[in-house]
């Protein structure tokens, strides 16, 4: 039974000694947000898509809404997939604490 509890413990010891750094965190956070943002605001606000149901009722008639394009659900998940994988290429590095090289 000592033994159990002294597994318990040393596996409980690492969760303890580790702290996140909350800079690293947040700035990855503000990273992506900024980018999302400036890529919106570079979007003509003009610029209209059709939005809705594309079926059509028994009169032949399809009920679909103008919405701006820059705030849309298909050009944010673009938006989103392409923000992410450039900040996973460009700014996502971390140093190894012991050695000093870059990963």
């Amino acid at each position: 039974m000592n033994a159990v509890y002294l597994l318990l413990l040393i596996s409980i010891i690492p969760l303890v000694a580790c702290k996140k750094d909350l800079n690293l965190y947040c700035g990855a956070c503000k990273a992506i947000m900024h980018e999302v943002d400036y890529s919106i605001q570079q979007v003509d606000p003009n610029k209209k898509i059709d939005v809705g149901s594309f079926r059509v009722d028994p009169n032949g008639k399809t009920r679909t809404v103008q919405k701006s394009y820059a705030r849309s659900e298909s050009h944010l998940t673009g938006l989103l997939e392409r923000v992410c994988s450039e900040i996973s290429d460009n700014y996502v590095e971390s140093k190894d604490p012991e050695t000093g090289t870059k990963r």
